[in-house]
């Protein structure tokens, strides 16, 4: 499930000088991700709002957010969500705001909509369509540059197979089962690696047919 991507705490830095910490997100290529679900009392997320993100190594990155990006589907398995559109600051760019109030945000518990619910397929994908994008280009970013025209192809088709698919209402388990072998058999780094087990765990966690 999507759940198990959202595993970075941040703090949301607010421009009335309130800091929100422990608030569940993803932190991607493309942008950050935080269901509203999962953040008890969450304050909304407005553009020049800072999220910072502080590493286990203690390095800390500032994200500006250009576009909360906020979305809202009701009754569905995808709920309330940001998606973020932001921009990473420089070590020179980062910002500490004048702090007012500091509290904490508190992991949900989520009722999960029952199988009786009206779930929206095509707007519930928005979310799963993101994602997956996302991880298909870090795929394309690590994948090696000597690969031979016949592993490209098969990378190239594999990929297209997969997000053409999940956009789709109920993607064919069939034909994404045959994306995943063909994109499998290629090698490459550790990061080529790792980006195509993220893509492919994550595929596999989606609804099909």
């Amino acid at each position: 499930m999507i759940e198990r991507y959202l595993k970075n705490d941040v703090t949301i830095c607010k421009q009335d000088g309130t800091n929100a910490e422990g608030v569940k997100a993803g932190i991607f290529p493309n942008g950050i991700l935080i269901r509203v679900e999962d953040n008890e009392d969450m304050p909304s997320i407005e553009p020049g709002d800072i999220i910072e993100h502080r590493q286990t190594n203690g390095v800390v990155e500032q994200y500006k957010v250009i576009d909360p990006c906020y979305v809202d589907i009701p009754g569905s398995l995808i709920g309330k969500q940001y998606h973020c559109k932001v921009k990473k600051l420089s070590v020179l760019e980062q910002q500490r705001p004048n702090v007012s109030n500091t509290y904490n945000i508190t992991a949900a518990q989520v009722n999960v909509a029952s199988g009786k619910a009206t779930i929206n397929a095509t707007q519930a994908n928005e979310a799963i369509v993101m994602q997956v994008k996302t991880l298909i280009d870090e795929v394309r970013a690590t994948a090696p540059d000597n690969l031979s025209d016949e592993d490209k192809e098969t990378l190239n088709d594999g990929l297209e197979t997969i997000e053409e698919q999940i956009s789709q209402p109920l993607p064919q388990k069939k034909s994404l089962r045959m994306a995943i072998a063909g994109i499998k058999t290629i090698a490459g780094t550790a990061k080529f690696a790792a980006a195509v087990t993220k893509l492919v765990e994550f595929v596999q966690s989606t609804p099909c047919a």
